[in-house]
Parts: structure tokens; sequence; C-alpha cells
């Protein structure tokens, strides 16, 4: 999951592997390329860190760096991503879409 602070310009990306006990989290802050609310929206995405979180112990991994999030669309409800370009790992490829929805 992602949540995103927009006071202040942080966003923190999750993926639970063992719920709240083993994970991946990446920190870091965003800011929209523009002032528009429109779909699409792209964001300057900046990652200062990111690891495993192992049981309250953090692990980094060396996450970090400059990026771009394409947002397609985003309610209450479901969000809608968009990879722009290829992850300089290839750990998302250009095009990717990630379709994000809460319970309700």
């Amino acid at each position: 999951g992602q949540s995103y602070d927009i006071e202040e310009k942080s966003v923190e990306n999750y993926a639970e592997i063992f719920g709240d006990k083993v994970y991946f989290l990446a920190r870091g802050t965003f800011q929209p390329r523009t002032n528009s609310v429109s779909w699409p929206l792209d964001v300057d995405v900046m990652i200062n860190n990111g690891g495993l979180i192992f049981f309250g112990f953090f692990l980094n991994f060396g996450i970090e760096g400059p990026g771009i999030q394409r947002i397609l669309y985003c309610d209450q409800f479901i969000r809608i991503f968009q990879a722009v370009s290829d992850s300089p790992d290839l750990w998302e490829q250009q095009g990717l879409l990630v379709v994000q929805c809460r319970p309700v």
C-alpha cells in the first residue's frame, strides 16, 4: 500500500509479507509537477530510504533516489498508478499498472 501526507509532502510505500511483523517499507517525499487536480497527475518522488521491517527492526536495503509516479485516478476507495519509465533495476517496467483498493 501507499500513504501520502499532503501537508508534509511525505510518502510511504509498503508491502506486507507477514502482516505488521515483516514488510518492505520505502519512505520519501513527493511534489506534484503541476497544480492541476485532474487525471492523470504526474508526481516527482524522492525515496530517502527503503528496506525490510523485521519484527520492529529496520534492515536498510539502500533503496533511494528519484522517480516519477503517474496517478491515473484516485478517490477514497481506489487508486490507479502507472509506471512512467523502467526503474533502474527493472523492478518496475514502463507501462506497469497498479490498482489499490480499500475495503468498503
